[in-house]
């Protein structure tokens, strides 16, 4: 670890922003794309104001793509790699404001070696990337808001807060946890509760509002689709298991790293009780309870444990907590304080160094032979599958099923159809057969119902053969198999069954349908 008297903590961040960038650009350009990755990607290219979640994701896939159409998946994921390098940047300008440099130094390495924001974050084209660094970008403007009285300029600051504040509305609707944090710091703070006196909030929702519309006109055209399923899915109540909410947790803490998870979690704990308190450390507490308390909470009576990343967002103000603590120790503490920092880099670099073994390695055999147990898991085999359908063009292409006209090529769920348009790069139209929670944006495209007398080749994994002839049959006049075909490399192989379904006699639905509730 540095030391104070040889370099600046400005410099070591930097070097540490230069590392892990190289780090994740390598990591971008090796793994094959997951299934939520090519989806976006597949929708940024056919761009709409907004999509079944926001659309700050699926465009950053798309202008990364138009950099290089033909370099691989590192560009649809370059403009997330180079967020997550600002977004390292941002934790140590916001935690050097609070607590000094070398806060700022830790916070931004502790940030690095959670793999959850260095990967799912950093790395990966999901929505973790834009909305941890405008989540960042506000809490940033906040702090100078509340904290720095004396500069000028704070309309300027106010309108910051509304654009970045925007950017987070079209990442990720857990943005609706900013204005939740600075309301409760606000309500218990008195020094606070004057800056927010005066027109300057009515400029950051009025900039807010304006860089949000894609989303508010989208929605608006569509029922308010999105927003109704963002509330619907993290609020219906089925069954009480509060054994779901430790599951949660749980994960949280294998995302993060449990030493990370834990640290951040006490900091959390001393932020909210602990006496004396700063008014910084209070600020940094409530940005966080947000989405930690309520989607921990939402867990154990929505019967979706496994979703434990969303809480995640929420930790981001808490490394800079963290980072302090890190920082301020002092004595034989010191020694410890360093050690734990190396620690938390390496395993990191550990977690880093097998996902590139286990993407490129040379064994064969599939994927879900290499993990005991995984097999039976169809949505995790489905959702982590790294063959990218690779190969499938040619083996298509051989058959000389790209030459044909008047058909399409489908699939029984939007990753797998996401895969398969990444795979085909336009070459064949991808429609998706199946129901709203499964089809999601291809419900929206051009000729999303078919067309009539249309032929599909319809692209199934085994264990979901049946029931996507269950959902495709009906819409078509007959339904012949059309072989198989492996696809992938190495250990990351999968054998897909095609299905030849001819003269489609009426069209899928589509959002002018009732889409929520139909049946074939």
């Amino acid at each position: 670890m540095p030391s104070r008297d040889t370099c600046t903590p400005e410099r070591w961040t930097a070097i540490l922003i230069v590392i892990s960038t190289g780090v994740r650009l390598l990591l971008a350009a090796l793994v094959p794309p997951l299934g939520d990755e090519t989806y976006h990607w597949y929708m940024g290219t056919r761009f709409h104001l907004s999509y079944d979640h926001p659309p700050l994701t699926y465009w950053l896939a798309a202008v990364g793509y138009c950099l290089a159409p033909n370099g691989g998946f590192l560009f649809p994921r370059l403009p997330f790699v180079v967020l997550f390098s600002c977004s390292t940047w941002l934790v140590f300008l916001v935690s050097r404001s609070a607590f000094g440099g070398m806060a700022g130094f830790y916070a931004a390495l502790l940030f690095n070696s959670a793999p959850y924001f260095f990967i799912g974050a950093g790395v990966a084209a999901l929505p973790e990337g834009p909305l941890t660094f405008s989540w960042l970008l506000c809490i940033w403007i906040l702090m100078r808001l509340f904290f720095n009285l004396s500069s000028t300029g704070p309309m300027y600051r106010w309108l910051g807060l509304g654009i970045a504040f925007g950017l987070a509305f079209l990442s990720k609707y857990h943005a609706v946890f900013i204005p939740m944090g600075a309301g409760l710091f606000v309500m218990t703070d008195p020094a606070a509760r004057k800056v927010v006196k005066g027109v300057g909030p009515v400029l950051a929702l009025a900039a807010a509002v304006v860089v949000a519309l894609p989303v508010i006109i989208w929605n608006y055209g569509h029922g308010w689709m999105s927003f109704s399923e963002f509330f619907h899915r993290g609020l219906t109540v089925r069954e009480l298991h509060p054994g779901d909410a430790a599951n949660n947790l749980a994960g949280q803490a294998l995302l993060l790293m449990p030493w990370i998870w834990a640290l951040l979690v006490w900091h959390l704990a001393r932020g909210l009780m602990s006496r004396p308190r700063s008014s910084t450390t209070v600020f940094l507490s409530l940005m966080a309870v947000g989405p930690l308390v309520l989607f921990t909470a939402a867990s154990a009576i929505n019967g979706e444990w496994y979703q434990c990343h969303w809480p995640i967002v929420g930790y981001v103000s808490l490394f800079t907590l963290a980072g302090a603590a890190l920082a301020g120790a002092t004595g034989c503490v010191v020694a410890r304080t360093k050690w734990f920092a190396v620690f938390c880099v390496t395993t990191m670099a550990g977690v880093a160094g097998c996902i590139l073994l286990y993407a490129t390695t040379p064994l064969s055999g599939p994927v879900s032979a290499l993990i005991p147990g995984l097999a039976p898991a169809h949505s995790m085999v489905r959702n982590y599958d790294l063959s990218g359908y690779a190969g499938l063009d040619d083996d298509l292409l051989h058959q000389g099923v790209l030459m044909r006209t008047n058909l399409f090529v489908c699939a029984g769920n939007y990753m797998d159809c996401g895969r398969l348009a990444w795979s085909l790069r336009d070459r064949l139209p991808v429609l998706c057969v199946a129901r709203w929670d499964e089809a999601k944006g291809f419900l929206f495209l051009p000729m999303a119902s078919g067309w009539p007398g249309a032929d599909a080749l319809l692209v199934s994994r085994d264990f979901d053969v049946t029931s996507d002839l269950e959902l495709a049959q009906p819409f078509f006049s007959r339904t012949k198999p059309a072989g198989s075909v492996t696809v992938g490399h190495g250990a990351h192989r999968t054998t897909l069954e095609l299905h030849l379904l001819e003269g489609m006699s009426r069209p899928f639905p589509s959002f002018s349908a009732p889409v929520r509730s139909w049946e074939p």
